[in-house]
């Protein structure tokens, strides 16, 4: 029933010498979602991604910035080349979509 999300500004290579998440109530952050509120304006610190990752199912979620998965995202061709590249996995290509409420919501439609 809770969320350990990454508190906005905080650098997870800091993670042994300081506190860089945030405990939030899963339930309370989701129904933000459906009052179509940004959680991370409701909860201070928060990260502004918190949104996406409380609409992920998951019980654990890795979410990184990896350079090659960014350049492939880009291309104006991605869906495609990934499709190809992730056949027999479930996934879901979702158009570029600003952090915060938007992604969340996005990919809530998505599943």
């Amino acid at each position: 029933g809770v969320l350990w999300i990454k508190a906005s500004g905080k650098w997870m290579a800091n993670a042994l010498r300081e506190d860089v998440l945030v405990p939030l109530d899963l339930a309370a952050v989701r129904e933000c979602l459906r009052r179509r509120t940004d959680p991370a304006e409701r909860y201070s610190g928060a990260s502004l991604e918190t949104a996406m990752h409380a609409a992920i199912p998951h019980r654990v979620a890795l979410h990184v910035h990896c350079v090659n998965t960014i350049a492939w995202a880009i291309r104006r061709d991605a869906p495609l080349q990934l499709r190809r590249r992730l056949e027999g996995l479930r996934w879901q290509w979702i158009p570029y979509t600003a952090s915060g409420l938007a992604l969340g919501r996005a990919i809530e439609r998505a599943l």
